[in-house]
């Protein structure tokens, strides 16, 4: 009995541990609507999206875009790197098109 509980559980570490790089363990889909700031929706983004930042022609909207702020949070975690390397790439361009 034993042995048949030790290959059980060996069984569910080892399957848990081949997804670690397909799901994050960290969902925020199914939360009220009145839990905005779990969420990190801000009604006044489209407000302001057309306010410039950093003294350069780069605006909220972009960066908000960029960086995936709109998008639902969940995220394994290939497409949190591929969104950080998004928003690097969208300030060195501005930066570059800025000194010429």
């Amino acid at each position: 009995m034993n042995d048949l509980v030790f290959v059980k559980y060996n069984r569910a570490l080892r399957r848990h541990y081949n997804l670690r790089d397909t799901i994050d363990p960290i969902s925020l889909d199914k939360l009220d609507d009145s839990n905005e700031w779990l969420v990190g929706e801000n009604d006044r983004l489209g407000e302001n999206s057309d306010e410039e930042m950093f003294d350069d022609d780069l605006t909220r909207g972009h960066i908000s875009k960029a960086s995936g702020a709109e998008e639902p949070a969940y995220f394994t975690r290939e497409k949190n790197l591929l969104r950080k390397l998004r928003v690097v790439v969208l300030v060195r361009l501005s930066k570059r098109e800025k000194q010429r």
